[in-house]
């Protein structure tokens, strides 16, 4: 379990932060599972449902099913 003795650790990068080296072993350790993808628009009707006020009704809602169903 040495891998595990630096997590969480501030000096294991000087900055605090991870630099391109670490971004290239995570991809490699992840290469079955994870893809890079390119950043696309948000489609208008997605856009709409991201909405306070449709959030809001919706968790309103939700909240009045699940005391109706005693949960």
């Amino acid at each position: 379990m040495d891998y595990l003795k630096n997590v969480g650790r501030q000096d294991v990068f000087p900055d605090g932060q991870p630099g391109i080296d670490w971004m290239y072993a995570f991809e490699n350790r992840w290469k079955g599972e994870l893809t890079r993808r390119i950043a696309q628009p948000m489609p208008a009707n997605r856009a709409y449902a991201c909405h306070e006020a449709v959030v809001d009704d919706f968790f309103e809602k939700l909240g009045s099913v699940m005391q109706r169903l005693e949960l």
